[in-house]
């Protein structure tokens, strides 16, 4: 997301000052407060008094940015939102515009098309429950997977349910669908969260359907296979949306969503030689070409 910002600052040239913040919701330890965390956000988003406020995630429009909609002197954008924007009161009224994120289904279907192209598949799915795995299921289970059937599906509250899952309901599948791995708490009623390395590691060894995930960090850390948005893209359009307001300020923004529309591929050699997978050799290009393929 970083890198979409600074590609379209780099290009830029009216005057304008940036700062970022991040909640870093996927590290939290035992104990923290997360109306504490939020707080925090909010006395330094009021310090610094923005023009334009761009919210990145739905956690971050949950407990951050819905707070500011309406004021007069700060206009909202936002990307990589998952579930409907009105969820966070992102309305037409209230003149709130940005990306909404769609996983790329299509892309993952297509690839499933070409390594089985006369099977029918049948897929599991999991992740977390959260406002992010809540809307990223929601997009799954609408989605048309033609002759593909979705076989058993799970948005489980902690590793431990992660694991329960993936070695009982999900071993008759052929794919496993890994939805967003990175806010899992370890054991229920902690805080503290499951390290994304930890996870991935654990699915790749213990699952026995083909994992595929819907985020480059899955193979960051380990994982064989993701075919996820593009973080880049969805950085880059909110920040070209963000100049266009400031040079225009008087000018509401679209209350529409645009919605990101390119890809990425990541591959891991290791991991699908040992399972066995063949990938067609154009998305080894496009993970390579993405600086994407890892040995």
């Amino acid at each position: 997301m970083d890198a979409g910002f600074n590609k379209v600052l780099a290009s830029n040239r009216m005057p304008v000052s940036v700062t970022r913040d991040y909640l870093n919701l996927d590290i939290l330890a035992d104990g923290v407060d997360t109306q504490v965390l939020t707080a925090a956000v909010g006395r330094k988003i009021e310090q610094f008094d923005p023009h334009v406020l761009i919210a990145v995630d739905d956690e971050t429009s949950e407990l951050v940015a819905r707070h500011y909609v309406g004021r007069r002197d700060m206009k909202i954008l936002y990307t990589g939102l998952m579930d409907e924007p009105v969820s966070y009161g992102y309305s037409a009224s209230s003149g709130v515009g940005g990306i909404r994120e769609q996983l790329p289904l299509q892309a993952i279907n297509r690839l499933l098309e070409q390594t089985n192209p006369t099977k029918s598949l049948n897929i599991a799915v999991v992740g977390v429950d959260d406002l992010t795995g809540r809307a990223e299921m929601e997009q799954v289970l609408r989605y048309d997977w033609g002759r593909h059937r979705i076989r058993a599906q799970a948005l489980v509250g902690n590793f431990e349910a992660w694991r329960a899952f993936v070695s009982g309901p999900a071993r008759g599948a052929d794919i496993l669908l890994v939805l967003t791995t990175d806010k899992i708490p370890a054991v229920p009623g902690s805080r503290r969260m499951a390290p994304e390395a930890d996870v991935t590691a654990w699915t790749e060894q213990h699952a026995v359907p083909l994992p595929i995930g819907v985020r480059a960090s899955y193979v960051r850390f380990g994982g064989g296979l993701a075919v996820s948005s593009s973080p880049t893209e969805l950085g880059a359009k909110a920040m070209e949306m963000a100049l266009r307001q400031l040079a225009n300020p008087e000018q509401r923004p679209s209350a529409s969503s645009q919605v990101n529309s390119s890809y990425d591929i990541s591959m891991r050699r290791s991991a699908w030689v040992r399972r066995g997978f063949k990938p067609p050799e154009i998305y080894l290009e496009a993970a390579r070409a993405a600086g994407q393929l890892y040995p």
